[in-house]
C-alpha cells in the first residue's frame, strides 16, 4: 500500500495500519466509527483489500451489527472468521471491487451498513 493510501485511511481512522497474513493484505482499523442507521458504533475493524473467501474485498468487524439483518434487499448472512489471531464478523457483500482506492473500498463497505 502506498503512503498516500494509508494516509487517506488514517483520515477516516487515525490508528489504521497495514497487516499481512497468509498472502492477504489487510488494514487494521482500531476504534472505527461505523454508522448504522442513526447511531454511530465505535469498534475495531479489519479491511481485506486483496480478496478473502471468494470476495474481492471485505470489511470485518469486531462484532456483528445485529441491527442489520438485511443489506439492501438481501439477507446480510453474517458469518464469523478468524483472521490475524482474532475473531471477526462480516456479511455477504461482494460488490466492492479491489480496483477502487483503499479509502473508497472502506467507505463503500460502510455505506452498506447505514
Amino acid at each position: 500500500m502506498t503512503p498516500q493510501a494509508l494516509a487517506s485511511l488514517k483520515a477516516v481512522c487515525a490508528g489504521a495500519e497495514e497487516k499481512q497474513e497468509a498472502g492477504h493484505r489487510y488494514v487494521y482499523l482500531p476504534q472505527l466509527k461505523v454508522p448504522v442507521g442513526g447511531v454511530v458504533k465505535v469498534l475495531d475493524a479489519l479491511l481485506a483489500i486483496t480478496g478473502e473467501s471468494g470476495y474481492p474485498t471485505r470489511l470485518f468487524l469486531a462484532e456483528q451489527i445485529t441491527e442489520r439483518q438485511t443489506i439492501g434487499d438481501k439477507p446480510a448472512n453474517w458469518s464469523q472468521h478468524s483472521v490475524l489471531g482474532r475473531s471477526w464478523w462480516t456479511w455477504s457483500w461482494r460488490d466492492v471491487p479491489v480496483t477502487l482506492p483503499e479509502v473508497q473500498i472502506l467507505l463503500s463497505h460502510l455505506r452498506a451498513l447505514q
